[in-house]
């Protein structure tokens, strides 16, 4: 046997039995905290969960305004030297608190440029939104493709992957909005596409002031990442540090009984599209 078959073999065992221990709706229920703790855990977020959380303090930089809304360019510090940029797209005629919208970009150099299209309609739908960057991309320093890039196989040995980094930032999103009178704190949402669709996953799954999510192109099995290979265009935040074993569908349980919409396409290689139909009937 090579490495390949096994590595196959074990990535299909771990599909396999994903969830396999849940009895009933009530053991779900009695576990699910713990399961919690094993997902922020595999994230490298621990310490920063069970240590005393810090206020956000945005740092708005200007304004742009338009017909029906306005854009409030900002930044915020998510951690001791890292500093967040995004875009807060903010509704002009609202005469109650608006529901919320956090957007998590995907892997474009442009970032919230790139995405700008879909804050912009939430918007003027009636969404409060929040488009935040990702670590390397847009404006924020940083390495995020370790592995991927420049061969830090080290931060696996280090229990460090940059996805826990992302929903920490995210996180730290979802302060800023519930600090901001335009929003109702019970109608918060998270989307993102591809890389940005993985962490709506993960962030759902983290924090349970998300009342709904949406992630796009950001779904497929831990089997068809290895055995189809599609893991080879994947960079190092598409993954937590399986040290319990799971797969999606482990984290997609930590999300209900919230509302999940997974949109996903035919013609993305590699995010499978039998994997993504597996993870929903499962």
């Amino acid at each position: 046997m090579n490495i390949y078959a096994y590595l196959c073999r074990e990535a299909k065992r771990i599909t396999e039995q994903s969830l396999s221990d849940l009895k009933d709706r009530d053991y779900w229920v009695k576990t699910n905290h713990e399961r919690r703790r094993k997902f922020i855990d595999m994230l490298g977020l621990t310490d920063y969960f069970n240590s005393k959380r810090e206020s956000v303090k945005p740092t708005i930089t200007g304004v742009i305004h338009r017909k029906s809304y306005r854009i409030e360019k900002l930044y915020y510090q998510s951690l001791p030297g890292l500093y967040v940029t995004g875009n807060l797209y903010v509704p002009e005629s609202f005469d109650k608190p608006t529901p919320a919208i956090l957007y998590l970009c995907g892997h474009s150099f442009n970032q919230k440029h790139a995405y700008q299209a879909h804050p912009r309609k939430f918007a003027q739908l009636g969404f409060t939104t929040l488009i935040i960057e990702t670590i390397q991309k847009g404006e924020i320093r940083g390495h995020h493709h370790g592995t991927y890039h420049y061969g830090w196989f080290n931060w696996y040995s280090l229990g460090y992957t940059p996805a826990g980094v992302e929903v920490w930032n995210a996180m730290k999103a979802l302060d800023i909005l519930q600090s901001r009178p335009e929003v109702d704190l019970n109608n918060i949402g998270v989307t993102g596409i591809s890389s940005g669709g993985a962490m709506s996953w993960f962030t759902a799954a983290a924090d349970v002031r998300v009342k709904a999510v949406a992630p796009v192109c950001g779904t497929a099995t831990v089997e068809s990442h290895i055995c189809k290979r599609t893991i080879e265009g994947h960079c190092d935040c598409m993954f937590w540090i399986n040290s319990y074993m799971w797969d999606l569908t482990d984290i997609g349980a930590l999300i209900a009984p919230r509302p999940l919409l997974i949109a996903s396409t035919e013609g993305d290689w590699i995010f499978d599209i039998d994997s993504v139909r597996l993870i929903y009937k499962t």
